[in-house]
């Protein structure tokens, strides 16, 4: 994340930490607390190159807004291929459904929310919350490379979401964390 907003267009690459992200639900059935987090999948990002980082943070100024987002080769909003597993739910789903996913994932996200700072144990902090209102909408794909044997349609889509959250990170690093909710 980027403290100073007033450079247009700033760029920072950003690595999803251990190259893994995990994807949560909020669930209100069953003994679950109404808003109480469930992880119910996880993704490593599978891009082969030297460079493999493709996600991107652009500060568009303090009259704009900021972008979080899946990048290749100057292009924002583009598949990267990951390897997508469901998690605690392998007894209740097909077999082609359960293990690792071959799948790429999209991402868009943008907000007009300033970034909120703080300095932790020497760190300076920064907190944006994503709010669905900047030029980007805020959603996240994850589709498999091949179709799934069962269900209907093209049978590809293991996850879509419209979310609204919040980016939290070090200032000027690489590893920020995107969280968000949908109903």
């Amino acid at each position: 994340m980027n403290r100073n907003s007033s450079k247009r267009g700033r760029v920072s690459k950003c690595a999803v930490v251990s190259g893994m992200a995990a994807i949560g639900l909020l669930a209100t059935a069953g003994a679950r607390a109404a808003n109480s987090p469930f992880t119910f999948a996880q993704f490593e990002q599978a891009t082969q190159s030297t460079n493999a980082n493709q996600f991107v943070y652009v500060d568009n100024g303090p009259t704009s807004d900021a972008e979080f987002t899946t990048q290749s080769n100057g292009v924002d909003g583009v598949s990267i291929p990951v390897i997508f597993t469901f998690l605690t739910l392998n007894s209740a789903l097909a077999p082609d459904l359960q293990g690792p996913q071959q799948a790429m994932l999209t991402l868009t996200s943008s907000t007009t929310a300033a970034v909120q700072t703080a300095n932790v144990f020497g760190e300076t902090l920064g907190n944006q919350q994503v709010f669905g209102n900047g030029a980007a909408g805020d959603t996240l794909t994850i589709t498999r490379d091949t179709p799934a044997s069962e269900g209907s349609g093209a049978r590809r889509d293991l996850l879509t979401m419209s979310f609204t959250g919040g980016l939290l990170g070090q200032l000027e690093a690489s590893t920020p964390s995107l969280s968000g909710n949908s109903n």
